[in-house]
């Protein structure tokens, strides 16, 4: 289960600095261009990107932890059986 706490931290750690870095972008490019028709076409694109990474930051960490917990039970439930059959 230790590899399972390692994907969690990598794929936290990678989404916050790709959403960081995709909207440090975005504010620079729309503060220099300063146009109204940037803002229209890309507004969507960058929407979509912001929230495919908070689901990655956010819903990963959760499944895994679900996952683990599910395991811890499912080997729990395990030793118990076999010590009823004892």
């Amino acid at each position: 289960m230790q590899w399972l706490s390692a994907i969690s931290g990598t794929v936290i750690r990678t989404s916050i600095v790709l959403f960081v870095v995709v909207n440090a972008v975005a504010l620079a490019v729309f503060a220099v261009k300063r146009d109204r028709g940037l803002v229209q076409r890309w507004t969507s694109p960058w929407l979509a990107t912001n929230v495919v990474l908070i689901g990655a930051g956010v819903g990963t960490p959760l499944l895994i932890g679900i996952t683990k917990l599910a395991i811890s039970a499912l080997a729990g439930a395990g030793q118990m059986a076999v010590s009823f059959v004892k």
